[in-house]
């Protein structure tokens, strides 16, 4: 089970009920998530859905604000200190390494971790967004596998109308060779006139 929200600028926003549900998120997560979590506290994984090419640097301000509320909030630890700090990085920069507790994590790159420092809790929006929480029952697995089956569609797509596209330079540059050689075949100074001609047969004339 997940909880989802309803945040400003209207992006899907959810995040695990507990460590084990945190786990399976890691597990199936999208190319598209991007993973926030209070700086070196205990608190809920929150996800937030980008739509296909954006990146962090396409999250409106306002859906960082109410994602930050949302995890300073649900955080046991978190939620009693003033303020916190949140990293925010995408999902496909989460290592899980064998061995590990359940629902913790590495980063595989920790340059493409950001931090917001001194979040404070928005009463106000703490209170707006716990009324658009929902419970939802997905399988995590299944959606995963949908995804991936489409993402390798789209490759396979892509990979086509490239080498559609390779074909038609191919074919381009057989025609203009052919063209130049034509052009080379027709040069005026390499053919004979009928004048040349009429002339040749009137020396001849002359000179019987």
């Amino acid at each position: 089970m997940v909880w989802h929200y309803k945040v400003r600028g209207g992006y899907l926003v959810y995040a695990g009920k507990d460590k084990h549900e945190n786990e399976t998120l890691i597990k199936y997560h999208f190319p598209e998530d991007i993973w926030f979590h209070v700086k070196r506290l205990s608190s809920p994984h929150v996800y937030l859905r980008l739509r296909k090419g954006e990146t962090m640097d396409d999250i409106p301000q306002e859906t960082l604000d109410d994602i930050c509320q949302i995890t300073k909030y649900y955080s046991i630890e978190g939620k009693k200190k003033k303020f916190v700090a949140i990293n925010y990085t995408p999902a496909s920069n989460l290592l899980k390494k064998r061995g590990m507790e359940i629902g913790s994590v590495y980063y595989k790159n920790e340059g493409n971790v950001r931090t917001i420092q001194n979040v404070k809790e928005d009463r106000p929006a703490v209170l707006r967004l716990k009324k658009t929480r929902k419970e939802h029952f997905p399988d995590f697995e299944k959606l995963w596998l949908k995804r991936q089956k489409q993402e390798s569609m789209e490759i396979k797509k892509q990979k086509l109308k490239e080498e559609k596209e390779i074909q038609k330079r191919k074919q381009k540059k057989k025609k203009e060779k052919e063209m130049k050689s034509y052009n080379w075949m027709m040069d005026e100074d390499l053919m004979e006139s009928n004048q040349d001609s009429n002339d040749l047969e009137e020396y001849e004339n002359n000179f019987f």
